[in-house]
């Protein structure tokens, strides 16, 4: 006999700014993020899907939300790290540094522990992934695209590596080292 599983997707969190992020709650757990550039001040607005989102992010990890968003946060303003969403926004925002202040952050946390791997665990680590789907579907509706940074059409095509004596270069015939 199968039992019906019932999940609550979680809603997102108002808009912080990025400088602000260590103040968001829960960050140990999984969950989806959406990350918005905005001139406008998106300060604790709630959540919507808007044109200032230009991705969507989600992890699973044992470190949850905040060991995902570090990795981003030390890519994107210290040009070190494991996360390639960051090259894609230093693409366009060269030194993230004088940007930050347009930099928002909204997260959905699911109640889960990646640690444990039970079923009720790793049924809500699947229901992360389908939630980050479904944003994804959500702004296709409304934009008729995905958000700038998750679309591979979008985004620089050409990657030299992830670290500090290594950078994005968008002529292919010269690397920079």
């Amino acid at each position: 006999m199968v039992q019906e599983v019932h999940v609550h997707h979680p809603t997102f969190s108002d808009w912080q700014p990025w400088s602000e992020l260590c103040k968001i709650t829960k960050l140990d757990q999984p969950g989806v993020y959406a990350i918005g550039v905005s001139d406008e001040d998106l300060s604790n607005r709630k959540f919507s899907i808007c044109p200032e989102i230009r991705y969507f992010g989600m992890t699973i990890s044992k470190g949850g939300l905040a060991s995902r968003l570090s990795q981003l946060h030390g890519a994107l303003f210290d040009k070190n790290g494991p996360h390639g969403v960051a090259w894609r926004f230093r693409f366009d925002y060269p030194n993230a540094v004088h940007s930050i202040e347009r930099f928002f952050i909204s997260v959905a946390r699911f109640d889960c522990n990646p640690k444990m791997k039970t079923p009720g665990d790793l049924r809500m680590m699947g229901k992360v992934l389908e939630f980050e789907y479904a944003c994804f579907s959500d702004y296709m509706e409304v934009f008729g695209h995905i958000p700038k940074y998750n679309d591979t059409d979008l985004r620089p095509k050409k990657y030299y590596g992830i670290g500090p004596n290594l950078s994005f270069n968008p002529d292919p015939i010269v690397r920079t080292l």
